[in-house]
This record gives structure tokens, sequence and C-alpha cells, in this order.
């Protein structure tokens, strides 16, 4: 008996505290403890408004700044364990804002804060200092038994009432001094981890700017390159040209001589043939003479038209080879292009995969930080689409005369009470009116959302259908009997 009640009180052992920075002294501050006692054996659910929450943080100047389920700290083997779920405006331990999902182990004089300061103020509205205890803090129960009480040791006691997670419990005092001495040496640990992180993120700057220096160095230094390569193509350009030129020139006189020299046998052939002519005209001045001569004129003309040919087929073979000189200086052209192109099509098949491979490593960077983004405006539409009254995304949304919107089955439960808005609290006149945008884009947020969550809303819509026409079908009822 005496070993299940030991086991009781140790699993009831207060553990640490949450301290608020700013506290709560008049009731326009928020709803929320200004000391949160931290027991062993219960982990402690904070929140706007959801199942299972255990305390409770409800802002009166910014309703959705606490997320419906916020953060859970627990303790788990000797140390304490705050864990953000997926909230809207996040948890800050000494100023930086954890990983939602992951739990961030706390340490005596860390600084815990839900949600973000808002307008002109310095700290945010749910700031808390976490002190764990020296020593453990057991819980005083009273024992009622059959007629026996037993006070036989009284000490010196401090009775405080404190919340610890939703419940009322006492606690024995302890050395202020211990306590105090311990929370200077924490505080000079995190403005030491906050030098040193200042330094990382400093460091991690001149990276980033020598990153992108080297990245323009790159680039200016490929310009280069490409008008030295346009510059050595142009000066290889000229002297192939300057070369082909004095091969073709060099060609043309090869040929110009050999002509030259054929020109000259025919001349020679044609001087011989005229002297044997002139010589048979001189042995043979017969009645025939004429027909000679004529014979002769014919063959002077004959061999006029056949030198003039042969000068029209030089003209005719110069043009061909110039053609051809020409031929021959754009293969040699293209053909030293396309070894040129060739190795700086190889040069930029390295750099093109080079850059490919950064640019699939920041396609990822960027993909992962798209969904981060995509996830935190789903987190940040459902708060701005939830319904004050019953904490859920309104369902037959319609809109008062002050622009504050609500379910339509909530407001009518709301009005049977007060009649005045639950947000501003102006009275309300007029008649509300159905908001078809706000139910449409809830309809379009839902189908982008899990299975789970597509069925309870479903369940949860036809909840209120039912409700809706049960309400109906009593009103009909009555009218029928009056």
């Amino acid at each position: 008996m005496n070993k299940q009640k030991e086991e009781q009180l140790d699993n009831n052992c207060i553990r640490g505290l949450l301290r608020k920075v700013n506290p709560v002294v008049n009731k326009d501050g928020p709803l929320c403890p200004n000391s949160i006692y931290l027991a062993g054996n219960k982990p402690c659910v904070f929140g706007r408004a959801s199942a299972g929450v255990t305390t409770q943080l409800v802002s009166r100047r910014t309703p959705l700044m606490i997320s419906r389920k916020h953060a859970t700290l627990g303790f788990r083997d000797g140390h304490f364990l705050i864990t953000d779920h997926d909230s809207l405006n996040g948890v800050f331990v000494n100023g930086v804002r954890i990983e939602s999902n992951d739990p961030y182990p706390i340490v005596s004089g860390d600084k815990i804060a839900f949600g973000i300061a808002v307008g002109n103020d310095r700290d945010p509205e749910f700031e808390y200092i976490f002190h764990q205890m020296p020593q453990e803090y057991t819980l005083k129960r009273q024992r009622v038994s059959d007629g026996e009480e037993n006070h036989n040791e009284k000490k010196q006691k401090c009775d405080t009432n404190v919340c610890v997670q939703g419940e009322s419990f006492s606690i024995e005092s302890h050395n202020d001094t211990s306590f105090e001495e311990r929370i200077r040496i924490q505080e000079n640990k995190i403005s030491e981890l906050t030098e040193q992180l200042a330094s990382k993120e400093q460091a991690h700057s001149d990276l980033t700017l020598t990153l992108e220096k080297k990245e323009q160095d790159l680039l200016a230094k490929l310009v280069v390159q490409r008008e030295e390569l346009e510059a050595e193509k142009h000066e290889a350009e000229r002297n192939l040209q300057s070369l082909l030129e004095q091969q073709l020139l060099e060609k043309e006189k090869v040929l110009k001589a050999n002509f030259e020299e054929k020109i000259k046998s025919v001349e020679d052939e044609r001087d011989l043939v005229e002297q044997n002519l002139q010589k048979e005209l001189a042995s043979k001045l017969t009645e025939r003479d004429e027909a000679y001569r004529e014979e002769l004129e014919k063959q002077k003309d004959t061999l006029n038209k056949i030198l003039n040919e042969m000068e029209i087929e030089r003209e005719n073979r110069e043009l061909e080879m110039s053609k051809n000189q020409e031929l021959l200086n754009s293969l040699k052209s293209m053909k030293e292009n396309e070894e040129h192109l060739g190795s700086c099509l190889e040069e930029l098949k390295r750099q093109i995969q080079h850059k490919d491979e950064e640019l699939l490593k920041q396609e990822e960077i960027t993909k992962k930080a798209e969904e981060d983004g995509k996830k935190a405006v789903i987190s940040q539409m459902e708060d701005e689409f939830t319904c004050m009254i019953c904490h859920e995304l309104f369902i037959d949304s319609v809109t008062l005369t002050c622009a504050h919107s609500f379910c339509e089955m909530c407001l009518r439960s709301w009005m049977k009470k007060k009649k005045e808005c639950p947000v501003c609290r102006g009275k309300i006149t007029g008649k509300a009116v159905r908001s078809v945008v706000l139910d449409s884009a809830i309809r379009k947020m839902i189908e982008n959302a899990d299975n789970e969550t597509k069925q309870n809303r479903e369940q949860l819509i036809v909840q209120r259908h039912a409700l809706r026409e049960a309400e109906q079908g009593i009103s009909y009822i009555i009218i029928v009997d009056s």
C-alpha cells in the first residue's frame, strides 16, 4: 500500500515551471495563466481551443495568434522537450523559431514564446521563462481516513495555489539563492550561444557574397574567352584566305605559262605552215595561184578561229579554276571551323552539365520551399476561414453587416442568447447575408486536403443539416398546434 502511494507521488512530482515574462494584471489582457507548473507524468498541451488542450492561450487582440493545437511540452529521460504542431505563428526558443514536429530540448533560463509580436509590441504576447526545479516538488495530498488524521510533523509551509495543466496543487518552498544562481548561469550560456549564432550568420552571409562574386568572375571570364575565340577565328580566316590566295596565284602562273607555251607552239606551227605555203606559192606560180591563195585564206581563217576558241577555252578554264579555288577555300575554312566548333562544343557541354547539376540542386531547394510555403498558406487559410463560435471551418457561411462571418447554424444558436456580434460585440442589425464566395473557397481548399479531413468535413455537414431539419420540423409542429 505504501509502495503504491510512493509511486503515485513520484509521478505527480513538479519538475518544471513556466513563468510569464509580462504577467496579466487586468481583464483586458490575454486569457492565459501567469505561472504553469509542469509535472513529469503528464505532458502540457497548449492551444486555442481543441480536444486534448490542457493549457488554453487566447489572445483578445489577435484571436488567431494561437492555433487550435499549438504545441506540447513534456518530460522524457530527465529532459523537457517542446514540440511545434505545425502552428501558424510558430514556437520560438530564445528568439529562434524551432522546426515543426521535431522535439526541441530546453534548459532552465530559456525564453519560450508562443506566436509573434504584433504592432508596436517589442515582446510576444505569450512569452514565458522556463525554470527546471533544482529538487523535485511533490504534491501534497490530504489523507482522509475513517476518523484518523496524522499531523505529527508540522513544518513551516508556504501554500501557493498554482495551475499545473488545469489542476491546483500546493508546493514546498526551496532555496531561492541556488535557484537564482542557476538562472544566471543559464542566461550567460544563452548570451554565449547568441554570440556564436551571430558569428555563424555573418560567416554564412560572407560565404554567400563570395559565391556570388565567384559566379560573376566566372561569367566575365566566359565572355572574355568567347571574345578571344572570336578574334582567333577571324585571324585564322584571314590567314587561310591569304594562304589560299597565294596558292591560287602560283597555280595561275603555272597554268598561264603552260597555256602560253601551247599558244607559242601553235603559232610556230602556223608560221611554219605559212612559210611552207609561201614556198609552194613561190615554186608554183601557175593558174591555180588564186585557188591556192583562197585556200590559204581559208586555212588562215580556220587557224584564227581555232586560236579564238582556244582563247575562250583558256578564259573558261581560268574561271573554272577560280571557282574551284573558292570552293577549296570554303571547304578548308569549313573544316577548320568544324574542328574549332567541336572543341568549343565539348567545352560548352561540360559547362552546361555543371550548370544543370547546379540547377537540379536549386530546383530541389525551390521545390522544398514551395511545399513549405503551400503548407503555411493552407494553415493560414484554415485559420482565416474558421468560425469563432464553433472553431470549425465555415458551414453555410453568412456575413453580418459588421463584415464578420459565421456558420449559419452557429449564428442562429448564438442569437437565441445574445443579439450582438461574437467578435466585435456590435449590435446585430439587418439580416445576415449568405456568403457564397467563402463556401466556394472552403470547398476548393477541402478538395486539396487529405481523405481524413474530407470525411470529417462531410460528417460535420451531415450533422449540421440534420440539426437544421430537426429545428425546422419542431417549428412546423408548433405552428400547427397553435
